[in-house]
């Protein structure tokens, strides 16, 4: 049976948009649920589970933000309003009944007033339920300083009247766009940590496909946010063929097929179907389409990399940007085997770190220059591109996997010297 306390996270935030909603007071709003959660967690051990646990949670955090305000003597109307919550008693209403606000909440999180670090930070503190500390540990910030920036972003919504509403549709877009992509910034440091010990850290990776059902169950016309669900189950349905005791990274290349989750492949599929159906094409929906040829493949010399590569072409008309390119020339160098094509992808990576001066400082493009290296078998300046990505990594998993890089690499060399 689910324990008081997971069914208080679980249920937290769908909890905590109604008080929002009416308070228009976010402090408030947190204090009072996290009051009726410490009165829950006292008297149903004993007294017995409610009929109606969500409501009962409400009524009682209701009454407390009421309690909070007369005794401040201050929003007799902000009182007012909150007296139709009283309704959701144990008595009157089910939880199947209970007001479903969470969608308003995501919006109010992803204003793009705020920064997105402030995004991202209010997302998993309100949507997902996780603590301050859980959330400053997950991005390597002092949990004083998450704090304060949860605070800012708070106040922020408070003084510029930030409405706690979805948007009109004159807004939509923009406003959409921020919520999927703070979805995805939680999913991918959860699939591949920026820093730390671990490589994959799954509560992060978890959150983040829970607000994606939520927001494709909320929003069931947005083919963008069915790719963006679709894109993570094709990523997530590859985490257990990702490390193993002895190799705590393993790249796709690497990976043993038989451990993909064939569930969530076919969920993807099914999902992703359902987006391009719509003929609203978007950048989730293509990185999704070539997450899934990924999964299709039996293996990784037999993927479509002809296809992915024109899907990286056709990606960059959305989403222009270099780490695309970086992703794209993988993609050609795969297909075209012949050294001259090597050369030419050498060359052009050439031309990307000069155009993106700031990409001498990412991990990717030095293991991509490597991988290059390595086909046309210049295997000095291979093992030197590694060394660079060493250092610039901060996730230990990550540096391991590059030494192991280097040590076959060392031992090519070796054996062509020797012949």
């Amino acid at each position: 049976m689910q324990s008081i306390a997971e069914y208080i996270k679980q249920h937290r935030s769908q909890i905590l948009s109604v008080l929002v909603n009416h308070l228009n007071n976010w402090e408030l709003a947190e204090d009072a649920l996290q009051e009726a959660c410490i009165k829950a967690l006292q008297k149903w051990p004993t007294d017995g589970w409610p009929d109606s646990p969500k409501s009962w949670l409400l009524t009682v955090a209701t009454r407390k933000a009421i309690d909070n305000l007369r005794h401040h003597k201050t929003g007799q109307q902000v009182i007012h309003q909150l007296e139709p919550l009283l309704s959701y008693s144990t008595d009157e209403s089910g939880d199947d009944e209970f007001p479903d606000e969470r969608l308003k909440l995501l919006f109010t999180c992803c204003h793009p007033a705020l920064s997105q670090s402030a995004q991202v930070a209010l997302t998993l503190k309100t949507i997902c339920s996780l603590s301050t500390a859980e959330i400053a540990s997950a991005y390597l910030t002092p949990e004083a300083t998450m704090a304060q920036r949860l605070v800012r972003a708070k106040k922020k919504i408070r003084q510029a009247k930030i409405p706690y509403q979805i948007p009109t549709r004159a807004q939509w877009l923009e406003r959409l766009s921020s919520v999927l992509t703070v979805i995805y910034l939680i999913f991918n440091e959860g699939y591949s940590a920026s820093h730390g010990d671990e490589w994959i850290r799954e509560n992060l990776c978890n959150e983040a496909l829970d607000i994606g059902y939520l927001l494709c169950q909320l929003l069931p016309e947005e083919a963008e946010a069915e790719g963006l669900l679709a894109l993570m189950l094709c990523h997530d349905a590859r985490k257990n063929a990702r490390s193993d005791a002895d190799h705590p990274l393993i790249p796709l290349e690497h990976q043993n097929r038989s451990l993909w989750d064939k569930e969530k492949i076919h969920k993807a599929d099914v999902l992703l179907k359902k987006a391009l159906s719509k003929n609203r094409p978007g950048s989730f929906q293509i990185q999704a389409a070539i997450s899934a040829l990924h999964c299709q493949a039996s293996s990784y010399q037999k993927t479509d990399w002809q296809q992915i590569y024109y899907l990286y072409q056709t990606l960059q008309q959305w989403q222009s940007n270099p780490v695309i390119e970086l992703n794209s020339l993988v993609a050609y160098s795969m297909h075209h085997n012949e050294e001259h094509h090597q050369q030419l992808c050498l060359e052009r990576l050439e031309q990307l770190k000069h155009q993106h001066p700031k990409l001498i400082d990412y991990t990717p493009f030095h293991l991509t220059h490597a991988h290059l290296l390595e086909k046309i078998k210049n295997y000095p300046a291979a093992i030197q591109a590694l060394t660079k990505a060493h250092g610039l990594t901060s996730n230990t998993a990550e540096q391991f996997f590059i030494v192991q890089q280097q040590e076959r690499i060392k031992k090519e060399l070796e054996h062509t010297a020797n012949d």
